[in-house]
């Protein structure tokens, strides 16, 4: 089974599984005001001291994002290794009054990774009563050229920490040139192709939904502060 067959499950699971993205929409829109122009400035001037060194096999991405909605910008770096797609994660918060980074913590159990986050849409659910917000992402975890899982979860940042809750996932698996999918919820039992499609949105039932946009770059890309606003 050639790396290209497996492409093209990844593309179709894409198409036919993800929910819809509200194109135009977005939890934070990018604020105009002095306040968030002083942080962008700020972002800008302590960026080189926040970067992460590149590897041969893992390239560091970028964005810039109020996740919890606090008013207080964090720069969130994410690098994914090409070959077993574990996802690395740092992710800072600005304090105005000190105008440093605190550096958050990145919830991850023992043995696994964080999801992939360098997607340029996340499915977004606002808890009130928590006041939590939940951004949507896939972790594609590929172990060969013809068997791959797909992972549904939600990421939320609370109280300076990073943390992801799984809540479905598929396995893909090509036997005798024959693709095989199963779906199923967290607990391992088998759910239907809709079922699985909706996870993300049901386990948030009351939520308010929105999409989030996000503009990834890399360091070599973020010279201006007009390239850290855009994100």
């Amino acid at each position: 089974m050639k790396r290209k067959s497996l492409l093209c499950i990844l593309l179709t699971l894409a198409m036919l599984f993800s929910l819809a993205v509200c194109a135009g929409t977005s939890a934070f829109a990018v604020d105009s005001s002095a306040k968030t122009k002083d942080q962008i400035k700020l972002i800008a001037s302590q960026f080189s001291s926040l970067k992460q060194a590149d590897s041969k096999n893992a390239t560091w991405y970028y964005a810039v994002a109020d996740l919890d909605h606090n008013g207080h910008l964090e720069l969130i770096a994410a690098s994914t290794h090409p070959a077993d797609r574990s996802t690395n994660v740092k992710v800072w918060e600005l304090d105005l009054a000190e105008s440093t980074f605190n550096e958050c913590e990145v919830q991850v159990p023992d043995g696994e990774s964080f999801p992939d986050l360098v997607a340029e849409n996340a499915d977004t659910f606002y808890d009130e009563a928590s006041d939590t917000w939940a951004y949507l992402f896939y972790d594609n975890i590929i172990l060969s050229d013809s068997e791959a899982y797909f992972v549904k979860c939600t990421v939320s940042l609370k109280d300076k920490s990073l943390s992801y809750a799984q809540h479905a996932f598929s396995h893909v698996e090509v036997v005798g040139g024959f693709q095989n999918t199963q779906f199923m919820n967290n607990d391992g039992a088998s759910i239907t192709p809709e079922e699985y499609n909706a996870a993300g949105a049901n386990a948030y039932a009351g939520a308010k939904k929105s999409s989030t946009n996000f503009d990834w770059f890399t360091y070599s890309e973020a010279s201006t502060i007009s390239r850290l606003a855009d994100s």
